[in-house]
C-alpha cells in the first residue's frame, strides 16, 4: 500500500498545472522528481492525458476577436421550443412532469451548445510554422509546429517512440542561450501523443527547441530561423 503524505498531496495539486504547461521553472524543477518516483501521480497523469489533449483542441488559440453568436439566438431557440410545447400541451399534461423537465433541459442544452460552438465554427485558421528536427533520438518519430502569439510561443508536438511513463521537458532557447521552459509531458511508447505547450518567449527571439528526458538526455533538437511569422492573438 502506498503511503500518502502531506508532501504528496501538495505536489498532487500541481499535477494539472504541470500537464497544461503552467508551472514556472522553479515549480517544475521541484515537481518532476516527485512525479518520477510517485506511482500515484504517474497513474493520474496517464488518466488525465486524454483530457489535456481535448482541452488543447478546444482552446481557441489565435482568435484576435471572439465572434459573437447572433443576439437573438437564445430568443429564437426558446420561441421555437414554446411553439412545440404548445402543440403538444394536451399530451404533455397527461405524460406529467417528466416530459416538461426533459424539454426544458433540451432547451438549455441547445442554447449552451450554440454559445460554445458558434465561436469555434467561425474561428480563423491559425498559421502554424513547421519545425524540422536536426537531432532525433533512435526510435523516436516526431513532428512539431510553432504558433507566434502576442504573449509568447506555442509549440504543437506529435511524437512516438518515447519511453512509456517517462517525463520529458520541452524548452525553447533564446538567441542569447537562455532556456525558457515550455512545459512537460509523459511518454507513451509507440502510441502517438499530441500536446500543446506554451512558453513566455516571443517567436522572434526563439533560436532553438529541444526535448529532454528527466535525466537530461537530448531526445529532439531543432534550430529555428529568425524570420518568424507575425504573432496572433491579443496580449493577456
Amino acid at each position: 500500500m502506498v503511503e500518502v503524505s502531506a508532501e504528496h498531496e501538495r505536489f498532487r495539486e500541481l499535477l494539472g498545472a504541470h500537464l497544461l504547461g503552467g508551472l514556472d521553472g522553479e515549480e517544475q524543477q521541484a515537481f518532476l522528481p516527485h512525479l518520477n518516483r510517485c506511482p500515484i501521480c504517474q497513474a493520474e497523469a496517464r488518466e488525465l492525458a486524454p483530457v489535456v489533449a481535448a482541452l488543447a483542441e478546444a482552446a481557441p488559440y489565435g482568435v484576435e476577436e471572439t465572434p459573437e453568436p447572433p443576439a437573438d439566438l437564445e430568443e429564437r431557440t426558446f420561441a421555437r421550443i414554446e411553439r412545440e410545447r404548445s402543440r403538444d400541451r394536451a399530451s404533455a399534461r397527461r405524460q406529467g412532469l417528466f416530459r416538461r423537465t426533459a424539454l426544458a433541459a433540451a432547451a438549455a442544452l441547445i442554447v449552451v451548445a450554440g454559445l460554445v460552438l458558434y465561436p469555434r465554427l467561425f474561428a480563423p485558421e491559425v498559421p502554424i510554422e513547421p519545425v524540422g528536427f536536426s537531432e532525433v533520438a533512435p526510435g523516436v518519430e516526431a513532428e512539431a509546429g510553432l504558433i507566434a502569439h502576442a504573449w509568447g510561443t506555442e509549440t504543437r508536438l506529435t511524437a512516438s517512440g518515447l519511453r512509456d511513463g517517462q517525463t520529458y521537458r520541452v524548452t525553447l532557447l533564446s538567441e542569447d542561450g537562455t532556456q525558457v521552459p515550455s512545459g512537460a509531458f509523459i511518454g507513451t511508447a509507440d502510441k502517438p501523443l499530441e500536446c500543446n505547450l506554451n512558453a513566455a518567449l516571443l517567436r522572434q527571439n526563439v533560436a532553438g527547441l529541444e526535448v529532454r528526458s528527466a535525466n537530461g538526455e537530448l531526445m529532439l533538437y531543432a534550430e529555428l530561423a529568425e524570420d518568424a511569422p507575425s504573432a496572433t492573438g491579443a496580449p493577456l
